[in-house]
């Protein structure tokens, strides 16, 4: 009975080893700074002890070391990022400094890793055509018709059920 409740004890601690796993990534160096023109691609060389890695980018206009002040994503900022092998490489837009948490982690997974980031960006921001996508694709005729469907389904069932309601009205109820 002595080695049944030994060999269930030992299960019970191989099992949890298995639960209890400690995770760990590392990456050098812990800040990078970017500078060069507009819309040039500036990289820069990293080292992160973890493949198969996704980068996400937070930023701000003010340098600061308090991820919550780390609000617009790259779109707002006019800056894309990529993480290639060993090496960071962004490209920007607009001119200015701004100011990056550049933040690593595996797919599925909580844990990681994060490198801050300064990018100056020079030079003149290219003018920009007054078209939009809307003049120079599609129009607003597609919403027009998803509407004018809808509402017709919707007009079709609501006389449905009046003449469902209509009609159960009409037949006598029985005691």
């Amino acid at each position: 009975m002595l080695w049944q409740n030994r060999l269930i004890l030992l299960i019970i601690l191989v099992s949890l080893i298995n639960i209890i796993s400690c995770y760990g990534l590392q990456a050098s160096p812990g800040s990078l700074e970017f500078s060069g023109k507009i819309n040039q691609q500036l990289c820069r060389q990293v080292y992160i002890d973890s493949e198969n890695l996704i980068l996400d980018s937070r930023w701000s206009l003010q340098n600061s070391r308090d991820l919550t002040d780390y609000r617009l994503n790259n779109y707002e900022v006019g800056i894309s990022g990529e993480f290639l092998g060993n090496k960071i490489c962004i490209s920007g837009t607009d001119p200015g400094i701004c100011y990056g948490a550049l933040l690593f982690h595996e797919p599925n997974s909580k844990a990681g890793v994060g490198i801050w980031a300064r990018v100056d960006l020079f030079g003149e921001k290219k003018s920009t055509s007054l078209l939009t996508g809307n003049v120079v694709g599609s129009s607003d005729y597609s919403i027009l018709m998803i509407l004018s469907a809808f509402s017709f389904i919707l007009i079709i069932v609501l006389l449905f059920l009046t003449s469902v309601n209509r009609r159960l009205r009409k037949t006598p109820k029985v005691l």
